[in-house]
């Protein structure tokens, strides 16, 4: 469950009208499309995985709306034109992945390129099972399809667990080339109907985590403003979240967990529309209550009592324990159509966006305010 910071090559930097920005400009539809997994599945599966997809992401809308009917500084349909949005237009499906290469510049997807023949979007979302491999966007090399490359390999970019580019960041992608990774991954993942995946709660958890990236909401354990001193160890992180969702250690670098868990978000505390958290009620890494940060989040921090290292390590192995039996009971069909939202023994699995969140959202996206006669007009 991760985002992309990656920066474009210099000579694309102001193909995106002229900004390395990930907030998209305000007033933006975001086009989501989807790509067929590649292996075989029933039409009607795979329609109703995306229904499923499209439900969960609209739970964003939702809570905009549900906050904004309580402000009085922001009206919610001029959020939603002049602020931005998500539609999930019924043309916008394709063909499972080919080879994967890079296009040539000509060919790349931007917004400026208008193309009958090729149907625009600005998300590509793919349901192929996870891990694979994928070139980087300005990789040579050819594809090693018999192995996982390690994510340090020239050209190969590892997706290990569902990842999505952060913001308007999809923009930069190669059209063909998925922004948003959320297939089936992890041992207890493999193999489940794709027709029912998407109804667990864990995995709710995950599609909602990941359309927050797609609308520009960075980890918000990865706030400038907390401190970053509670982090245990990067190898020791890594092992606890290969554990509880059974992934292959080596498909987890402690780069991946330095980029995405214990580094305070790239750029600084300016950069972007960080919540200060000022006052006695500033949380902390402890106490955060946020979609978009890790469920059991606090399994990557030092206990508040640790007497020794054999007392700490006992611990952590318990509460893994204990969290591993909970996510296979939220990865049943019996699990299917609950709502845990801040399931105690899961450590704050959420499958809605929080008041914070959606905050956040409003604060990055929301129209200056302006008469209603100069308003764009509904298209």
């Amino acid at each position: 469950m991760t985002c992309s910071v990656r920066k474009p090559r210099r000579d694309r930097a102001t193909e995106i009208a002229g900004t390395w920005d990930f907030k998209w400009p305000l007033g933006t539809e975001i086009r989501v499309a989807f790509q067929r997994p590649p292996k075989p599945t029933n039409e009607d599966a795979f329609d109703k995985a995306r229904r499923e997809v499209i439900k969960l992401a609209q739970r964003w809308e939702d809570a905009i709306s549900e906050q904004l009917a309580s402000n009085k500084d922001v009206d919610a349909a001029d959020f939603f034109l002049n602020g931005i949005r998500l539609t999930f237009p019924d043309d916008l499906i394709f063909d499972p992945p080919g080879q994967y290469q890079n296009i040539v510049d000509e060919e790349h997807r931007s917004p400026f390129l208008v193309d009958e023949y090729r149907r625009q979007y600005d998300v590509l979302v793919s349901f192929e099972d996870l891990p694979i491999n994928r070139h980087r966007a300005s990789a040579d090399t050819k594809r090693d399809e018999s192995r996982l490359g390690a994510v340090e390999d020239v050209g190969i970019e590892r997706v290990a667990s569902p990842t999505s580019e952060l913001g308007c960041y999809a923009r930069r992608r190669d059209f063909g080339i998925p922004t948003v990774y959320i297939g089936r991954f992890g041992a207890d993942g493999q193999g489940k109907p794709l027709d029912e995946y998407y109804t667990y709660p864990l995995v709710q958890h995950v599609v909602v985590h990941e359309f927050g990236h797609v609308l520009g909401l960075a980890h918000e354990h990865q706030n400038p403003n907390l401190d970053r001193t509670p982090y245990r160890q990067p190898d020791e992180i890594r092992d606890t979240y290969a554990k509880i969702f059974r992934l292959e250690p080596g498909h987890i670098s402690d780069r991946d967990v330095v980029e995405q868990v214990t580094e305070a978000w790239p750029g600084s505390a300016h950069f972007s529309d960080w919540d200060e958290f000022k006052g006695p009620d500033k949380p902390t890494l402890y106490g955060l209550k946020s979609i978009m940060t890790y469920p059991f989040h606090d399994l990557f921090l030092k206990p508040k009592l640790r007497p020794d290292e054999a007392v700490n390590k006992n611990a952590v192995d318990e509460a893994i324990a204990r969290v591993q039996k909970n996510l296979l009971a939220l990865t049943s069909p019996e699990a299917c159509g609950t709502k845990p939202n801040g399931h105690p023994d899961l450590h704050g699995l959420l499958t809605h966006p929080t008041p914070s969140d959606v905050a956040n959202l409003i604060r990055m996206y929301a129209p200056p305010r302006r008469s209603r006669e100069h308003r764009r007009p509904q298209q």
